[in-house]
């Protein structure tokens, strides 16, 4: 910032090839107009430099006039391009206003300083230009390198590949407008007219493809939210468990079970009419994840509706017996659930178990017969585990 503030002195006073006041007046006024006209309204989520037609402007106006120019030009480019507002509606920080002043004006004077060193003025323009390009790109690449905690092979890679493409560009487009411009003056509005055109074609294609964008994001979007609400509706939202909907899916989907066990637990009315719904709640929320532990990747669990938990059992026995014994984990697991505060609460849970039979196509038979196991095991006292094919009982665990 220092060293911008001492060289403007020098700037203003190299004023060469006759450049009258009035054009000192009017390079801010229309290079800043250039931007505004040519302001790409896309926000920038990235340090990364872009192409700048006021950029152009400036280098056009240094090799034909000067560095007087150039900085007064600059100077209208960047006011503009701080008043411009973002596509979210924000307008740009001052400080980063200035820092653009203070970074440009040393390129400025480097670029008019190797300008003025070329014997023949045929290249000055030329010359100017990769001087511009050189410094310009040093300095932006490697400080937006620096703001994004690059490493220094980044740095050099954005200067001289991302951002050096785009400088040499502009300075293409700066030794046309001043050849043109030498040539016959009138001659570069044309060219005005081919960078105002350029410029609102790359507005559009950058409209165009934020809309599709956009349009991509949402349809994204969409989806992930149907996914999440099939999966919402597919789960107990208390539990977590799997509901009946999802059991149902699975059921058609898993025909290679095995067994069913039907759980149900016992007078769990009594639980909500005399401890409350919030305590029901986490008596049931223990016993799906008591379920869930005991039975591991043996079963698929889910919770049916209210009190009622089903497991689609596809490995872990080879027999009834080792049927049974998975049960009667399950059950033990669930009396010794306790909750505190309390103490006098104690869960227990009627259980009915049944293999699938050969030749029967789902797991829905089974499910019967384990339901109906379930019930002679409430009829007979509850807290106890029964074999649908035979009725047995196993002693209740102490």
């Amino acid at each position: 910032m220092c060293l911008a503030i001492g060289l403007a002195p020098l700037c203003l006073s190299q004023t060469e090839h006759g450049l009258p006041l009035l054009g000192l007046v009017l390079a801010p006024l229309l290079n800043g107009l250039l931007v505004v006209a040519t302001a790409p309204r896309r926000q920038q989520s990235s340090l990364l430099p872009t192409f700048d037609y006021g950029g152009i402007a400036t280098v056009a106006l240094l090799a034909s006039f000067g560095p007087a120019a150039a900085q007064c030009a600059f100077l209208g480019e960047k006011l503009a391009a701080a008043l411009l507002p973002s596509a979210s509606g924000q307008r740009a920080v001052w400080v980063k206003s200035i820092y653009n002043l203070a970074w440009g004006s040393p390129c400025i004077v480097f670029s008019w300083f190797v300008g003025s060193r070329v014997p023949d003025r045929t290249f000055e323009p030329v010359a100017v230009a990769l001087a511009w390009w050189l410094s310009n790109g040093l300095l932006v690449g490697t400080m937006a390198s620096l703001a994004q905690r690059r490493s220094a092979r980044e740095a050099v890679q954005l200067v001289f590949a991302h951002d050096g493409w785009l400088r040499l560009q502009e300075g293409a487009l700066s030794v046309l407008a001043v050849v043109v411009f030498w040539t016959n003056p009138l001659l570069l509005g044309v060219v005005v007219l081919l960078v105002i055109s350029q410029a609102m074609t790359v507005q559009r294609l950058f409209r165009e493809y934020e809309r599709g964008a956009a349009a991509r994001e949402q349809a994204v979007a969409e989806r992930r939210r149907a996914e999440l609400e099939a999966e919402q509706a597919r789960h107990d939202v208390l539990t977590g468990l799997p509901n009946r909907r999802a059991f149902e899916e699975v059921l058609q989907l898993r025909p290679a079970s095995l067994a069913v066990l039907m759980l149900d637990l016992d007078h769990f009315k009594r639980v909500n009419d005399t401890l409350g719904h919030d305590v029901g709640d986490l008596v049931l929320v223990a016993v799906a994840t008591t379920l869930q532990r005991t039975l591991g990747d043996v079963a698929f669990c889910a919770r049916l509706g209210g009190e009622e938990f089903c497991a689609l059992i596809s490995s872990g026995f080879t027999d009834d017996e080792q049927l049974l014994e998975l049960a009667e984990r399950v059950r033990h697991a669930v009396a010794t659930l306790r909750f505190e505060g309390h103490e006098t609460l104690q869960p227990t849970a009627s259980i009915g178990v049944a293999r699938r039979l050969p030749g029967e196509p789902t797991a829905r038979e089974a499910i019967t017969r384990a339901d109906q196991a379930l019930y002679r095991a409430k009829r007979d006292g509850r807290d106890r585990t029964y074999l649908a094919e035979k009725s047995l009982q196993l002693p209740r665990a102490s």
